[in-house]
């Protein structure tokens, strides 16, 4: 009984993959991207060619497992109606990526439901759509240094939804007042992940200066970015042609803005100072002579 049972099952699964490959042949996907973002919508295709005639065609996806969080469908279903043995019918699906959605491949189930001699049927079959975010770096420099060399670490924070590896700066070194004596380096930054970043700056004088920087970091996964698209006319029809950059390599520019105090200042701290006029919360005063800070010392007396 076991035995015939177990010949009744493989004969039925045999039965079912030829019914599925006789009758509609999933093609494709296509989403016209290397790979997906967060926060960002796309298009979506997948290209069906059934074997046999088939009617009340509708074509549709939804996503699967964990892809049910972080896939937003907007529009999951095609109608097709009537398609004929190898005519190919295409389904547009408009689906969104949510906001920090981690870098990984995500599966999608495309599925055909039809009717072929007034039965009705369905079919799928399992996609995979890699989503990969992007490193968002950000830089905070300590608001003061002094004249003269300055050892000083900057604090660099992944915002974004993406891996920064290999994450060097360099500076520009054409301001005589200041200027790196160093370049920094960080292996690499997960999402939400911040280093310090370790500098030696030398500045001179006083006042507000900009220490203009270069920041380059990897992308790990490929990164595609039109360049430009060129169409040839040949007799009746024409030639597209599409040239992409992998853009791996990312390059951001700016300013790191120091205020610069002299080297012979003389700094004065009154943290949480209470007189009978109010409160003094993490006051700092820099002074360039001792004169000027024994008339600061004589003042404070008074008001005391």
């Amino acid at each position: 009984m076991k035995k015939s049972f177990f010949i009744f099952l493989s004969i039925l699964s045999l039965f079912l993959i030829l019914n599925t490959i006789d009758a509609v042949e999933f093609t494709s996907i296509d989403y016209k991207n290397q790979y997906l973002e967060p926060s960002k919508t796309y298009d979506l295709w997948v290209v069906i060619t059934p074997e046999k005639e088939i009617n009340n065609t509708v074509i549709g996806i939804y996503p699967y497992g964990e892809s049910k969080n972080y896939i937003q469908i907007i529009k999951g279903k095609d109608y097709e109606g009537q398609l004929f043995p190898s005519e190919k019918g295409v389904g547009h699906f408009i689906i969104k990526i949510k906001d920090n959605t981690p870098s990984k491949d995500y599966k999608i189930v495309a599925y055909c439901n039809y009717t072929e001699d007034n039965k009705q049927h369905s079919e799928n079959r399992i996609f995979t759509i890699p989503i990969r975010g992007k490193p968002i770096l950000t830089i905070e420099n300590p608001p003061t240094i002094k004249e003269g060399e300055n050892t000083i670490y900057l604090k660099i924070t992944n915002e974004g939804t993406g891996v920064a590896k290999n994450i060097k700066m360099q500076f520009n070194n054409d301001n005589s007042n200041i200027f790196s004596l160093s370049e920094g380096y960080i292996d690499g930054l997960k999402p939400h992940q911040t280093k310090l970043m370790e500098i030696k700056i030398y500045a001179s004088g006083d006042g507000i200066l900009k220490l203009p920087y270069e920041l380059t970091y990897n992308n790990p996964y490929d990164n595609l970015q039109l360049m430009d698209k060129t169409e040839t006319e040949q007799g009746h029809s024409n030639t597209i042609t599409y040239n992409y950059k992998n853009q791996k390599i990312v390059e951001e520019k700016g300013n790191l803005v120091f205020k610069v105090i002299p080297d012979n200042a003389v700094d004065l701290n009154v943290i949480n100072y209470t007189y009978p006029v109010g409160e003094v919360n993490n006051f700092t005063l820099s002074l360039k002579t001792i004169t000027r800070m024994l008339i600061l010392l004589y003042l404070l007396k008074n008001i005391i």
